[in-house]
């Protein structure tokens, strides 16, 4: 899955008064007929409507299908020349209208496929959050889904956030990135991996800086780097331990577990949240809170151990979006990636005991044609009970720690 601007279709703010109907807003144009996705939040938690159809006004004439979103359930109608006819009605509570104002929906269509479908959900637009489905399997009847071409919303829509992207939701994207050398045609069959060609431009400039053999921590002239780190971390007296202790409340409550250290690589050039490269070291049990990463497009690459990564449809205080739709364990070596409408709320996890630290280096860079540059992380204090914003600040600079991790080795082994 590439997602270039040419595919996503930012929709202007409509004028006041251009309305079709009470409550409609102006019809809008997929980027191409018969297929697509579309996704919008809310001005108020109200029951709304999205409509794809052939006509401008499918409730006179034309064609189309209909997603209804209320308060107990999700329900899709076949438009045909103004007479509608339920064909699905979803009455699972997490498919209806959500608690939370800031939850996206998205609609997909594909028509292009043998099984021709409607999907619904919520969050980040993607197979693993689909809610509802309903199939197209009569060719004779829906033939006229190929020229579906508008998209047409009824209720209280955030203008604003309407985007249409050019693809339907159809597989689930690859989560771990390896080189063209060791892409199969099995792997290519499964969707198992993924290449950076197939990324984002700034998370291939971001892989092609730090995916080479010899971005390693053990070198030549410091090979117990990574063994050094373990021992400052358990050992009392190490500036590792120390800091770890200082963040226990860094992200609310006190919990020593929820700390990590983040070691940056040069400076903050204006083009990322914070310093771009940082290396962030995670003992054993430790874990992030769940958070999202200003829109921005990172890498990360997993340099010593093995940390979980959990993958949530979005940054919500509701419970129900705090459940993970998908968990990945990287191992040494491993990369994966996040892209401004995917993979952008995890939360990490080192899931092995105290002598198995994790090390990973995680690069970030703002899309080309972002000029909001947001500088915080937003994530989910200790307590659950707020969404606070993170600072991406240095706890000390590399080649900084560096020396000081050789210092503490020599100490140690009076060298």
């Amino acid at each position: 899955m590439v997602l270039k601007s040419q595919h996503i279709r930012q929709v202007p703010k409509f004028k006041k008064g251009e309305q079709l109907l009470q409550n409609q807003q102006l019809p809008i144009q997929l980027l191409v007929d018969g297929q697509g996705t579309v996704f919008v939040n809310l001005n108020e938690i109200k029951p709304f409507s999205i409509i794809l159809s052939t006509d401008t006004n499918p409730k006179s004439t034309g064609h189309g299908f209909e997603l209804t979103i209320d308060e107990s359930s999700a329900i899709f109608y076949q438009w045909d020349n103004g007479d509608r006819k339920k064909i699905s009605c979803d009455l699972n509570v997490e498919s209806a209208l959500d608690k939370d104002n800031n939850c996206i929906y998205w609609l997909s269509l594909n028509t292009h496929n043998p099984e021709r479908n409607l999907r619904y959900g919520k969050g980040e637009m993607r197979f693993k959050t689909q809610l509802t489905k309903v199939s197209i399997l009569d060719q004779d009847e829906f033939k006229w889904i190929h020229n579906i071409k508008y998209v047409i919303f009824l209720g209280s829509i955030n203008q604003e956030s309407v985007q249409i992207w050019r693809d339907p939701v159809t597989i689930e994207p690859a989560i771990i990135v390896i080189s063209n050398d060791e892409i199969t045609m099995e792997f290519v069959a499964n969707y198992e991996f993924t290449i950076s060609a197939n990324l984002t431009p700034e998370c291939q400039k971001l892989y092609a800086n730090i995916a080479g053999k010899e971005f390693i921590l053990d070198t030549d002239d410091f090979p117990n780097f990574s063994e050094a780190i373990k021992r400052s971390i358990n050992n009392p007296n190490g500036w590792c331990y120390k800091k770890l202790k200082e963040k226990s409340e860094e992200f609310g409550k006190k919990d020593e577990a929820a700390t990590y250290l983040r070691i940056t690589l040069g400076i903050n050039q204006g083009d990322s949240p914070g310093v771009p490269y940082v290396m962030e070291i995670w003992p054993g049990g430790h874990y992030s809170p769940i958070h999202n990463h200003a829109r921005a497009n990172a890498i990360i690459r997993v340099l010593h151990g093995e940390i979980v990564v959990s993958l949530y449809s979005m940054l919500s205080l509701v419970a129900t979006h705090q459940k993970p739709f998908s968990e990945q364990r990287l191992k040494q070596g491993e990369i994966t990636w996040i892209a401004p409408e995917l993979n952008q709320t995890h939360k990490l996890y080192n899931p092995n005991g105290k002598d198995s630290p994790c090390i990973t280096i995680q690069c970030y860079l703002y899309s080309d044609k972002d000029n909001s540059h947001y500088e915080y992380f937003d994530y989910i204090n200790n307590d659950g009970t707020e969404i606070c914003q993170f600072d991406p600040v240095s706890d000390m600079d590399f080649l900084e720690f560096k020396n000081l991790m050789k210092e503490e080795w020599h100490n140690l082994h009076n060298i």
